[in-house]
């Protein structure tokens, strides 16, 4: 039977070692005079059958999605606590200099947030607050919003419309939807409205 051997040493180093022998490469990890176990004092030794761990990896993958399971020799399968959607594989992750340009070309160019987000593998949220970001930093004070979290209703959508392209200063634009800055700035994004 053909074993995995997952040997964590103290400087939080693993080494693996396939072995038919689990006995003696036990006794060279532990009581070997190799300079490297000398240094690298092993803190916790496991063996795992390559078979079962195979089969287990795969039934896991089947339930969970393969890029939801890892194996973690010291600690065993884990399962990401938030599995990555199919679209949005770059969830969470930083943007490259090239995404957030290529993002920002696109919407100036009049693609939809939903199509760029489709397109970078990102939340829609992503995409707006990586282009709101392009918003230069306003000094001017703004009131508190009124309607902080709710949802924007169909009437609010045309008065938003209607209310910026009359060139309606953003401040009033604020103040008349009981809105933040930034929630009136993002949905405009979304809709496609903001003009830079």
């Amino acid at each position: 039977m053909a074993l995995l051997c997952i040997l964590e040493l103290e400087n939080n180093r693993v080494f693996l070692s396939k072995t038919d022998d689990p006995i003696s490469l036990f006794n060279l990890c532990l009581k070997s005079n190799h300079a490297y176990f000398k240094v690298n004092k092993p803190k916790k030794i496991i063996f795992v059958d390559i078979c079962d761990m195979a089969l287990k990896i795969g039934q896991m993958s089947m339930k969970y999605g393969p890029e939801n399971v890892k194996y973690d020799g010291m600690d065993g399968f884990k399962i990401n606590e938030k599995p990555v959607k199919k679209g949005i594989e770059n969830h969470g992750k930083k943007w490259t200099l090239e995404e957030k340009n290529d993002g920002f070309n696109d919407y100036n160019n009049k693609m939809s947030v939903k199509d760029i987000a489709i397109k970078n593998k990102r939340t829609i949220g992503a995409v707006v607050s990586e282009i709101h970001s392009r918003i230069p930093k306003s000094t001017e004070t703004f009131p508190e919003p009124t309607k902080k979290g709710d949802k924007w209703t169909p009437e609010e959508n045309t008065q938003l419309f209607e209310y910026y392209n009359t060139g309606i200063s953003m401040k009033t634009i604020v103040e008349k939807l009981g809105r933040s800055k930034r929630a009136v700035e993002c949905h405009l994004i979304q809709l496609g409205l903001y003009k830079f």
